[in-house]
């Protein structure tokens, strides 16, 4: 079964140790930060194949859209709980360096309302793989992105690429 990525901030997400006065069955109001999309704006999400073989070209674009090296948090969960929320999605085109990521994977919320919104926030704490991917590793999936020509690096912020190459000169 396919899934759909959604970035997040991993910090408001402890599931592992939630707070004691948080009540069973219900989330941190934190989380909610991260599925109310920003105003004129619906809630961007990027499918991923069932085998996961386009995770790392997806999460790799995600970051290469950023202006700096930095860590990568996201959620993911399976497309079914989209429909289970009667939540309406349409493919849209995404905003990375990554030209087939954008047309062909990147997926938005539509429609979103308040309620809906907290009770994906709620599917995502209950179920969800809550992933962070370090610095690092977003530097090795950046540049793997860039030598494999998925990336256009003329897309890349200028402050990206100094970071890419301020620690491995040359290596872009």
């Amino acid at each position: 079964m396919p899934f759909y990525l959604r970035v997040i901030n991993k910090n408001r997400w402890y599931r592992s140790s939630p707070p004691s006065w948080l009540p069973e069955n219900e989330i941190p109001a934190q989380c909610l930060a991260d599925v109310v999309p920003k105003p004129e704006e619906s809630l961007s999400l990027w499918r991923i194949d069932d085998d996961r073989s386009n995770l790392n070209r997806v999460t790799a674009a995600i970051a290469a859209a950023r202006r700096n090296l930095d860590k990568l948090d996201y959620a993911l969960f399976p497309i079914a709980i989209i429909d289970l929320l009667g939540l309406s999605v349409a493919q849209s085109p995404g905003k990375t360096p990554d030209n087939v990521a954008n047309t062909t994977w990147h997926w938005e919320i539509i429609e979103l309302t308040a309620s809906k919104a907290a009770l994906l926030a709620k599917e995502i704490y209950s179920s969800a793989e809550i992933t962070r991917k370090l610095p690092m590793d977003v530097r090795t999936l950046i540049q793997e992105g860039i030598r494999l020509t998925h990336l256009t690096k003329a897309k890349l912020h200028a402050d990206l690429l100094a970071e890419l190459n301020s620690t491995h000169p040359g290596a872009l």
